[in-house]
Formats: C-alpha cells, structure tokens, sequence
C-alpha cells in the first residue's frame, strides 16, 4: 500500500485522531504502526509523526518527573517507552542518507530539549520545595542513547559536520559527560547506556570549532550548559575528577584548577570522547585526530590554557594507543598501520607549530620506544629522508611566488613550510639532527637491516637524477653511514687500546656497503637489461604472429636505423638502472637475445667461460654485435611464418625461461665448487625476485637452499648479503622466505653440517700412535656463526611485527635445541670451538622467550628446557682448551658473557604466573555481553530500568543542592573472588620456578668458571689491551658468583652435585674438574656413582669414581660393573698393577682389557712400565698379555725383550738378578724367542747380535780410554745384515733413506753392558722394522762414543 498514491496520508489521519481519544492501551500499537509507516520513506509522513513523537516525549518528561506528582494528569505517560521503541525500529530500519541524516540531527535535538526540559523542571522545583535531582530527568535522556546508537551504526563516521550537527554533538557530549553515562561501571545506569555511547563515539565528529570563534564565548553562549548551573563544591569535584583522570603535569594541572565548569565539562568531554573513540573505533587515524585539536585556531588562542590541558588529553589517548597496538596480533596489516602512524608523526614533527612539532616530537620518541623496529623500517626511513629532501628544496623555494606546501612522495601528506627563510631553516636544522640521531640508534640496534636499506634507497632510481645536483636524503643516507656505521668484522673483537691506534679506514665497515652497493646495482642493471630486451622481443613476436609481416620489418628497421633504436631504449633503461660496465650489462644482453632466438651473435663467447666483469668487449662492439643479432632476426621473420610461431612460443614464459636459466648456471656452480660463479648466480637470482611481478617459489627455494652446497663463509656471506637485498627491497616476502630459510636451517640439522656436525674423535695424547694423532679436530661453525648472526636481527624486527615469523623462529629453535645432556651423541658440537654459535644461538632463545612473544605457556616451557639442558649439554665433557685464533676466541668469549647477562635477566621471567598463567575467572551467573539490537529495546525491559532506577539513585544518592549531583567520581565495578583451580596452578607455578632457579644458579656457576678460564687463556697476564669489555653488573656478577662457589659449604656442595646429576650424569661427573676447590664434590660423585655404576659405565674417565682403594679393599659389589666399562688411557689400566690400588682380578682384567684397546705403537711408550707392572701382578695377567702383545706385533716383541733383558738384573755388571720379576723375566724372553720362526727369527738373532757387539764396546774400554781401542772394538758393518736404527715409527722417512742415518742411532747397553741398568729402563729404546721379510736398506754406521 505504501506505493499506492494518496493512501498513506489518509491512513496517518485516522491514526492521529484515534490516538489517547481517550488515552488507553490501543495507543502503544498505533504509535508502532506509526512507526512503521516512516519506514517507507515518505518524507510528509516522516514529518508528521516525527513531531508527535517530540510532543508525547516532551510532555511525558515534564508530567513524569514533575514536582508535585499529580497523577490524575498522566498526559503521554502510558506511551512514552513505546515512542522509544518505534524510535528505535525507525533508527534500523529507515532507508535513504538524507532520512537517516535527519533523523540523527531530530534524535539529538530531543535529547539536548529533553536535557534542558529537565532543567527547568529542576528549577522550577527548587521554589516549591526540595531540590529535585538531576538523576531522575537524566533517565529521559539515557533512554535515547540506545537509539542514536542503533542509528550510528549504520552511518559511517563523521569526518566534517555542518555547524547544526556540530553543535548537537558537543551539547550530546556534554550532557552525556554530566549525567555520567560516559562512565563504565558506574553501577548508576544500565549497562547498555554506556555501550551505546561508546558506539556513538565510534562515529562522532570531532569537537572542534571550525568558525574559529573564541572557545570561551562559544561555550559560554551557544552551549546547552551554563556555569551558573552548578556550586562550587561541584566545580571542585569536577576540576578533580579531571586531574585524577589526566594526571598532568603541576603547570597543567594548576591551569585545570581555574577553568570553569564550561570549560572543565568540554575538556572532560574531549578526553571520553577520544578515549572511547580509541578503544571501540576501527578507524586507521582514531589517533591522528588528536592533531586536529591542537590545529584547532580557537583552541590555540584561547587564555586560559586549553591547549596545554588538551595536549594532556592526547597523552593519555597516546598512552592507550600504544597499548592497544601492542595487544594487537602481529600481522602485516598491523606493521602497516604502525608505519603509517610513523609517517604521520615524522610529517607533523616539522609542523609550522611550534607546540605541535614539540608534541609529534614526543609522541614519535614514545611509538620507537615501544616498537623500536619503526627505527629500522624501509618504509619509515625512505618517507624520513624524503621529507628532509622536500624540506630542502623550500629553502631554495621564493617564499613570495611558490607554494608554501609539498606533497610528500608515497604517501598521502602534504606538509606546510613557514612563510620565513629563518624559519624554514630552524625546521629543517632540527628535523635533519633527528633524522641523524633515528639513524644512529638503527645503526646500533640492527645495523645489517638499516644498512641494506639505506642501500635500496641509495638504489632507488627516481633519486639518481636529482642527486647529481643535489638531494638531501641521498646526503644524509651516506652520512649516517660513514659516521655511525660499525666495525668491520677483523675489528670487531679487538680492544679500545687496539682501535684506538688503527685508522677510521681500517676498523671501520665501509667497504661492505660499497661493495655491497656495487653488486646491487651491477646485478639489478643486468637483469632489468635481460626483460628488457626480453620485453622488446615479445613485442616483435607479437607483431609477427599476428601475420602484419610488413609492420614487424618496419619494426625491425626503424630498431635498427631510426633515433628509437633497441640500443638507444637500452642504454636508457641502463642508465636508469645502475649499469656498472657497460660490456657486462650489453653482452648480457645479447646473451639472453640468443637464448631466445636460437641465434649465435658475432663475437659471442660460450656461456658461462667469461665471468661477468671481465668481458673484453667493448662498447661500440657490443651495439655493433647487438644490432647484427637483430638485423638476423629481420631476415628470420621475412623466412617463415613456421619460424615466427615456433619463436612466439619459446617466448610465451620469458620470465620462467630466465629463472630456470638462473637456476642452470646456479646448479653449475655448485658443481664446479666456482665460489664467483656462486656469487654471480646468487646476485642475479634475487635481481630476477625482486624485479619480477610475482614471487618465483623455486627461485625462492633456490636463493635459500644454494648456500648448503657452497657451506662455506664466502659462501654464506654472499647469501646473507642476498637475502638482507630482498628483504629490504620487496615488501610482503617476509613470512615466505622465513619459511624457506628455516627448511634450509632444518636440513644443515639433519645432514649434521657445521655447528650441527658430529664431533671428530681425538686422539688421547696419553696414547698416540700413527694412525691416531693428538691434533685438534674443530668443525667448520663459521657459515652458522654468520647465519645466527642474521636470524638474530631478523627476530629483532619479527618479535614486534609478525606472529608468523615468530612463529617461524621457535619452530627453528625447537628443532635445533635438544632435551638430552650428555652421552655419545649432541645435537650440537660440544668442541670449544663451536662454543660461539652455540651461545649466541641460546641467547636468540632466552631473548624470545623474554620477548613475551610466544603466547602458550607450555611452549613456552619446553623451549626453556631445551635451552637450559642445551647450556648444560656443553658442560657435560671434560674441559679443553681453545683452539680458535684469539679474536675468535676473544669473540667467543665476549658472546658467553652475553649469554649470562640473558640468563641474569632471566630471574624475572622465572615467576609462577608466568610459568604457569592463571586462567580467567569462570563466573556461571555472568551471561555473555549482547549487542545493542532493536530487539533489547523492548518496552518492559525499558520500564524495568527505569523503575529499578528510581528506586535504587533514591537511596543511594545524598540530597545535595543544586542541579548537577548525579555525576559519579568513581567506578563501582566489583572484583570476582578467584576459584580453588587458580591455587592448583599457582602450586605447580611455584614448583616449576624453585626447579628452573636450582638450574640456573648452577649454570651461572659453571658460566662464570669458564668465562674465568677462558679469559686467563686469552689474556694470562691480565694487559689491558686485551681486556674484554662487559657490562659493570654483569662483570660484577661473574666475580661475585666465582667468590661465592669458593665460600660453599660441604652441604651445599653436595645439593649442587645431585642437582647435576639429576640433570644428567654426565654434568655431575665433570664437576670436580670444574670445580677443583672442594673434596665435597668428589666423595658426592663417587658416592653417586657407585649408587649407580650403569649410567656412567660409557665414559672411560668415570672409572676412577667407582675404583678407589676402599672399594677395592672391601670387594665391593658395584666394581663387577668395571668388566663392561670403557676402556681409559693406558696410564689408568696401569695404575692398577701399582702401588696405588690392592691387587683385584676384576680391575686386572679391565687393565688388560684397556691395553689391548690400543694399537701397538700407542703401547710402545708404556713398555718400561707394562714391565715394571710384573711385579704387582701376582695372578699373572700381565704376563698373559705381554705373550699376547707380542705375538701381535714383532715391534713389540723386540721391545720387551730388550727391555725385560735390561730389568733382568739389578747390578751393573749383571750378576745379581732382581729378587722380584727376575726369572720372571727370563722365561719371558725364552718364550717370545720360543714362539720365533723362520725370517722372524732369523732378523731377532741378526739383529740382537749386532746390537750385542756395540753395546759390549763399553764393556772393553771401560779400563782401556784410548781411541785406537775403541775404533777396533766397534764392530764392522759389512759383516752384518742390514738394520733399521729408527728412534720411533714416526721418524721414517716417507720417501729417500736420509744422508746421516746416525742421526736416528741410538745404543741402549743390554747385560753384559758395564754401565747402568734400571736406569736405562726409562728411556726411549730403539724400534726396528717389523717386516722382516723385506730386505732392509743397508746403512752406513759411523763410530761414537759412548
């Protein structure tokens, strides 16, 4: 019916004349019909009803809250909530924006008549009788907000309002600010008041004055509240509750104290407004429009301070900003809105205002305080040196015919310069000393980041051209970098004293970035040049596959002989490109145009034989070779059209067929192990992503995974380099390439490589042998020390912008970082040379972990542990001493003390809630928030407010004079009492933080003794050039925890091993040689071992714990478990056939089990002692393995026997045999000679008898000293078979017999030698080849004497 003309009018007739003739309850139905008649639209019809509407409203508020309660006059009463109700359907229902427009400006128009009409009644009251309170009239008013709400929500917000709506909201503010419906949990109003408000917030106008009247005579004359309305006792009240809310500054807060009540209720309905406006609006510039008050003409003239007091307002909505933001996920649109807010911030720090600059000033130090990584960020850094730039050029600018404003590049602010030269010059004076000290601290928080963005700036095409001539922000990127940037890396680890003396050009990294500068440009001037001739191509083939034959030939002329030549457009794209040589970027070219066609160019080399850099083709050839390319394509295209078609699909994904060429030329690099080719290939690949449309996966993949086939430090530097390049120079690429890395840094986990590679097995300098040498084996950590290096700044950046990276990170700690501590196999290296990368990695997961960044508490936990027992993994072998170079290990050193600094702090992170987190309070009575909906505004639910209300402000609320005394000072929320479950998890809390302080009191202990022992190898004199610099505390600290372990009790000693134990057994057992200044230590891990010989029973050091004199002399139970105990040194099995330890069958049969572990020329250097052992061996197990030995080896054989022959007897003229082993030593002899046969023998015999004549000269001179005797004494050699004379197996010569053979002789006198004979036992006997069935090389023997 509502398109039926002329029939609504008649039926809104009808329903007027109906309606309360007489009053009863058929008028709340035909106010509803009412209601829904203005929903269809009819602007007449809308009208009409809305002035009944005003009428019942108006009349019911003044019979309702009259004075006098006369209730024989009920008036509108009955239907005045149901008005409300249809209002509310009006408000979601009705269509079209000037409807809606109208009907927010009539809402708000009642409210404020309503506001005043309970004012007058208030008045009027106040001469019949007592003060009627203002509560009663502010629940007309609350019932509309609803209302309003409701219809907010579908309007978008109001950025600029006509002075009428204008007006109305800051009359809505105020009333709303004095009736304390801006108040949440008041407990004054319903619940729904305030949320309705907030919502109105959301799309409220700025109370501003844009007609730039004084603010005072505004408020005092066109506002709906006037300060003769209120007493002083409530201005007071007022004045406090703004200074408790804004907590200013003294001169603030005095300021406050004098505004009057107009002023105080404006500056308190600023503050609600932009306070709620920040917490429930999703707009991007809910902040920003604080900047449009301080604009504000009529407030920055005002006299009584306003300003200064709405500067307040807006520290206190910066304050909830920030944390707002910091709550917010860590996603790219969250990091985007940061920068923006930065860039916002940067324009209105040089604003004409001088105030202003000073707050954008403030508020840009609290956003980098509290996401430090906007100091670092592309984005934030390009708009700050542009803005420096345009601020330069108005300081060439005429202030009388220029434009006083300049659009900021890349963004959407236009910033205002003054109309002074001084001026201008102090903004940019100040602007350019901020932008130095925001690159200073970049530089020294994330250097790496802040340089390769400075270089994709300094890359950036657009600047070339004005910098030729001048461009600040070019100046200023290659200031900062020569003035903060850091120390190289041989400089890096030296100290003051050494840097001090060197120049700037030595210590200093500047050549990193040029080089680094350099490549960018050669590679991105050689890609761009590859699409561009590719470009150019597929255009041609375009023209030739369409069949305009004749077009393509034109093309291919004019390319060749017009002013539009291909080279010509090459050379341009060149120099805006950053070409470094010109014969590179062309031959490139020509390169990729002969991939493409099929064709071979004049001069043109194989690929891949001439690296780029050093083509000898010179310009003129280069465009010479270039334009015979494509005169060869003309005549191809004029051949064929079966041609043109194949070109036109080779040419179809020119962009993959340069990816998979790329990725070619990289797969044979890493073939041919060509460290160049590497780098190129790795260079061209990430010009090729950069300058690609779309992101290649495979090319990704490739630029990621490349470098674990080149694993070494160019290797990795040249991919770390690559990587910062394509992280700085395309956006939105984060999160992939995290996600690609962190499977590359999987794989060197797997494949066991670098830091993560198995520990080389060295030998024991107790017992060396040939095959087996004591020379240090460290593993190859240089590419992950440079790889953590990067992830290190990469999470600096991560942890405050993205939840995905994050992520990212502890998945790749999680997987790097082990539970187990100690025993055969590590996740990670334990050798002192990998102590580095092993800390520093440890740090980057302490450094998350106090990042507050990972949200679940159990991973939270378990990552924790794994650092911890990861700590602890690497105390868990014996102590060695460094092998790295000193500025390595001065490097090594310096990042342990980093790493216990972390660990200081993390006391602070150790607490129950945080280990532990309580969850929230469970209230079963609280029933979830609902929306404001048309449904929740029905009337009885109204009524029932309404009327509770009444009753509940009548008792509450003292009678007070005047009209303003509803306003609440304070909150009345009320606190839930905390459920028995909490105390449950606060116990676990508790127990899991005494479990992780135990821990990390004893690595502090065991960080600081080996920060200590390192720093004595470093530094044994304690010079001061060579002194590492620490932090005062953390120095501090170390001696302090050094002194204290020194001052422990047996007690607490004893706690201390179990603790480590527990831990692992392997940590226990390494204490004592830790800790060497307590015999607690060792009688706890003896007792602990013996408690539990098994876990220990795989490490050979561990046997000294359970043998000891006293478990040997009471044949105690646990020494059965030496039978499957590692084997040792040899010294160790041979200190059980000593005086040390009683004789006991089962440490004898572990001592001969450990000899036979060793190859024979390991056992050479203990025969004298295996000898000796004879005579503590009384079950003859020595005796069985010296038959067994040599048996095994004829070198060993021979030893034995010339060392047993030389024991045999005591005296030195060999008549008196030892009482002991001496027939002992005897049959031994027989035997081993017994067991000789054939040439085996046949050498013994040769070789003793010769050795017999020597030895005997100094038997026959000893009473004849003439030198004729000695000559004729000595034997000949030609008489005697030849002999090897060779001190030991090592001093073999590996190709030619030496000239001087004597100097490999020695003679050791046996029996019938009249000179010493224990003696002689000790030292070195001569060895003889073991191969006697070779002929032995004769050598000629010159006479000595003895």
């Amino acid at each position: 019916m509502r398109d039926s003309p002329k029939v609504m009018e008649p039926i809104l007739q009808i329903l007027q004349q109906k309606f309360c003739q007489p009053p009863s309850r058929l008028d709340v139905l035909i106010i509803d019909q009412l209601g829904c008649m203005v929903i269809t639209g009819n602007q007449y019809i809308y009208q009409e009803v809305w002035n009944l509407f005003q009428q019942i409203s108006v009349k019911a508020s003044n019979v309702v809250y009259s004075a006098t309660k006369d209730y024989r006059d009920h008036g509108y009463r009955h239907c005045s909530l149901a008005v409300i109700n249809a209002l509310a359907n009006i408000a979601a229902n009705l269509q079209g924006e000037p409807l809606e427009d109208e009907l927010l400006v009539n809402l708000l128009e009642l409210f404020v008549q309503l506001g005043l009409e309970g004012k007058r009644a208030s008045e009027r009251a106040s001469d019949k009788g007592p003060t009627l309170k203002a509560s009663s009239s502010a629940g007309n008013l609350g019932v509309l907000i609803p209302v309003i709400a409701v219809l907010t929500r579908r309007l978008p917000p109001i950025k600029e309002a006509k002075p009428r709506l204008q007006k109305l909201f800051r009359d809505f503010w105020l009333y709303s600010v004095v009736m304390g419906f801006a108040v949440e949990g008041s407990g004054l109003w319903p619940e729904e008041w305030y949320e309705g408000v907030c919502e109105i917030a959301t799309k409220s106008p700025l109370l501003t004055f844009p007609s730039g009247e004084p603010l005072r005579s505004e408020l005092q004359y066109n506002s709906a509240l006037k300060n003769d309305t209120v007493t002083q006792a409530e201005l007071n009240d007022l004045r406090s509750t703004i200074i408790n809310l804004l907590d200013p500054a003294p001169d603030a807060a005095a300021l406050i104290n004098k505004l009057d009540f107009a002023m105080c209720t404006y500056l308190l309905s600023v503050y609600r407004l932009e306070y709620m406006r920040m917490l429930h609006s999703n707009d991007a510039d809910r902040f920003q429009v604080m900047f449009r008050y301080f604009e504000d003409k009529a407030i920055q003239k005002d006299k009584s301070g306003m300003m200064q007091c709405v500067i307040c307002v807006g520290d206190k909505v910066f304050e909830v900003f920030l944390q707002m933001m910091a709550e917010k996920p860590k996603t790219k649109e969250h990091e985007e809105e940061l920068e923006r807010h930065a860039q916002f911030l940067l324009v209105n720090f040089n604003h004409t205002h001088k105030r202003i600059r000073r707050v954008a000033d403030k508020y840009l130090s609290g956003l980098a305080e509290t996401f430090p990584h906007l100091l670092w960020s592309g984005r934030v850094l390009k708009t700050m040196l542009d803005i420096l730039q345009t601020l330069s050029l108005s300081l060439s600018a005429d202030i009388h015919k220029d434009q006083p404003y300049y659009d900021i590049p890349d963004t959407p602010h236009r910033i205002t310069v003054p109309d002074t030269h001084e001026a201008r010059e102090s903004i940019v004076k100040d602007f350019a000393a901020r932008c130095g000290e925001i690159l200073k601290e970049a530089m020294k928080w994330a250097s790496s980041v802040t340089k390769s963005h400075l270089q994709e700036y300094l890359n950036k095409h657009q600047n070339w051209v004005s910098g030729l001539s001048q461009h600040t922000g070019l100046a200023m990127a290659t200031e900062s970098i020569l003035n903060f940037a850091g120390y190289n890396r041989q400089s890096m680890t030296l100290g003051v004293t050494q840097l001090t003396d060197r120049p700037t050009c030595v210590k200093k990294d500047y050549s990193n970035f040029m080089a680094s500068l350099n490549l960018r440009n050669r590679y991105t001037g050689e890609v761009q040049m590859l699409l561009s001739v590719s470009s150019f191509t597929a255009s041609i083939l375009e023209c030739g596959a369409g069949g305009r034959g004749s077009d393509t030939a034109v093309l291919l002329d004019s390319s060749v002989t017009d002013n539009h030549s291909p080279t010509q457009t090459i050379q341009h794209n060149s120099v805006l490109w950053g070409s470094v040589l010109w014969g590179s970027v062309l031959w490139g070219s020509v390169l990729w145009a002969s991939v493409l066609w099929g064709q071979r160019p004049v001069g043109q080399r194989p690929v891949g034989r001439c690296p780029v850099g050093q083509h000898p083709v010179s310009t003129d050839e280069g465009l010479e070779d270039f334009q015979h390319c494509t005169v060869q394509l003309q005549m191809s295209y004029r051949g064929s059209q079966m041609t043109r078609h194949a070109l036109l699909q080779s040419h179809a994904h020119s962009e993959s067929d340069l990816g998979r060429l790329m990725v070619t030329q990289m797969s044979e690099a890493l073939e041919a192990k060509d460290s160049d080719a590497f780098t190129q290939s790795m260079f061209k690949m990430t010009a090729l992503l950069i300058s690609a449309k779309d992101c290649d996966p495979q090319l990704l993949h490739h630029l990621c995974w490349s470098p674990l086939k080149m694993f070494t430090e160019h290797g990795m530097e040249t991919a770390i380099a690559c990587w910062e390049w394509f992280l700085a120079a395309r956006n939105g690429v984060e999160v992939p390439f995290m996600r690609e890395m962190a499977g590359a840094w999987h794989m060197t986990v797997e494949l066991k490589m670098g830091l993560f590679s198995e520990a080389e097995l060295e030998a024991d300098p107790l017992a060396a042998s040939e095959e087996s040498q004591p020379i240090p084996r460290p593993p190859d950590v240089i590419p992950h020390t440079l790889w953590i290096e990067f992830l290190v700044q990469r999470f600096e950046i991560a942890k405050y912008c993205s939840a995905d990276q994050v992520e990212i990170f502890t998945g790749l700690l999680q997987r790097a970082l082990s539970l187990s501590v100690g025993g055969a196999k590590s996740c990670l290296n334990r050798h002192v040379a990998a102590m580095g990368p092993r800390f520093r990695l440890l740090t980057l997961g302490l450094t998350l972990l106090h990042a507050d960044v990972v949200t679940n508490a159990t991973i939270r936990n378990v990552l924790r542990e794994k650092i911890y027992s990861t700590a602890f993994d690497y105390f868990s072998v014996a102590p060695r001493f460094p092998t790295q170079q000193e500025k390595r290990l001065r490097e090594d050193i310096s990042i342990m003390i980093k790493f216990y600094a972390c660990l200081l702090s993390d006391k602070k992170y150790l607490t129950a809630n945080q280990l532990v987190p309580p969850g929230p309070p469970q209230d079963p009575h609280r029933a979830d928030p609902q929306d404001v909906s048309v449904n929740s505004l029905s009337v009885m639910a109204v009524a029932d407010s309404r009327s509770s209300l009444d009753a509940a402000v009548g008792s509450r609320q003292p009678v007070m004079q005047g009209w303003i005394n509803t306003y609440p000072l304070s909150s009345g929320m009320s606190t839930l009492s905390k459920k028995s479950g909490l105390s449950k998890k606060s116990n676990r809390g508790s127990q899991l933080h005494k479990y992780y302080m135990k821990r990390r009191t004893l690595l502090l202990a065991l960080l600081a003794s080996e920060v200590e022992r390192l720093t004595t190898w470093y530094n044994p004199l304690g010079t001061q050039e060579l002194q590492i610099l620490a932090e005062q505390s953390v120095e501090t600290s170390i001696i302090n925890w050094r002194s204290k372990y020194i001052s422990l009790t047996e007690k607490q000693w004893k706690d201390n091993v179990n603790l480590a134990w527990s831990i692992a057994p392997y940590l226990a057992l390494q204490l004592p040689g830790r800790f060497k200044n307590s015999e607690a230590i060792v009688s706890e891990v003896t007792r602990l071992v013996r408690m539990n010989p098994g876990a220990v029973s795989d490490v050979p050091e561990a046997v000294k714990f359970l043998v000891t004199w006293h478990t040997i002399d009471a044949d105690s139970p646990e020494l059965s478990h030496i039978l499957c105990w590692a084997p040792a040194d040899p010294p160790t099995g041979l200190s059980y056939f000593s005086s040390m330890y009683p004789p006991h069958p089962l440490t004898a049969q572990y001592a001969v089990r450990v000899l036979r572990s060793f190859p024979p020329d390991a056992i050479l250097f203990y025969i004298p002692q295996i000898v000796q052992a004879l005579r503590y061996d009384k079950m003859g197990y020595v005796r069985e393995y010296i038959l067994w030995a040599a048996q095994k080896s004829q070198l060993l054989a021979h030893q034995f026997i010339w060392n047993m022959k030389t024991n045999i007897y005591t005296d030195e003229e060999g008549h008196q045999k030892d009482p002991d082993i001496g027939e002992l030593l005897e049959q031994l002899v027989e035997e081993i000679t017994g067991s000789l046969s054939g040439p085996a023998k046949d050498f013994y015999q040769h070789e003793f008898e010769f050795f017999n004549k020597i030895t005997n000269v100094s038997a026959i001179i000893k009473y004849e000293h003439t030198s004729s005797i000695t000559v004729h004494a000595m034997p000949h050699p030609s008489t005697h078979p030849p002999i090897h004379l060779y001190i030991n197996p090592p001093s073999l010569p590996n190709t030619q017999p030496t000239r001087h053979p004597t100097k490999h002789l020695t003679f050791h006198p046996f029996k019938q030698t009249p000179t010493h004979t224990t003696k002689h036992s000790t030292k070195t006997k001569p060895t003889i080849s073991n191969k006697p069935n070779q002929t032995p090389t004769t050598h000629a023997i010159k006479h000595q004497r003895n």
